[in-house]
């Protein structure tokens, strides 16, 4: 858990006050296994930030979730581009009926 914001002076948020209690937060940190760092008073450690840090998730060696996305957008497109012109040559056809509506 890292603390951050005024330990002194209440903060108003959503119309209540909030300030930061270190022993709550530190026991909170040792009931849920981990530790808690006061971020006011000494820089979070470069480990810690690493781990922080958002990496985005890859589908494959080399490529990313947003790659895949555009991807499956290009081949849905040209599906659905390629979609007409088959069903016009290899599509069953239309029969018009003896009223002139179609079957």
């Amino acid at each position: 858990m890292i603390g951050l914001g005024q330990t002194g002076q209440a903060t108003t948020i959503a119309g209540h006050a909030s300030r930061q209690d270190a022993d709550s937060l530190r026991t909170l940190a040792s009931q849920l296994r981990g530790t808690y760092i006061d971020a006011n008073t000494r820089h979070l450690p470069s480990d810690l930030l690493n781990r922080l840090s958002i990496i985005q998730p890859r589908v494959a060696e080399g490529v990313g979730l947003r790659d895949a996305a555009v991807l499956a957008v290009a081949l849905g497109a040209g599906l659905l581009a390629l979609l007409l012109p088959a069903l016009s040559l290899w599509g069953a056809p239309r029969h018009e009926s003896l009223s002139g509506e179609l079957a």
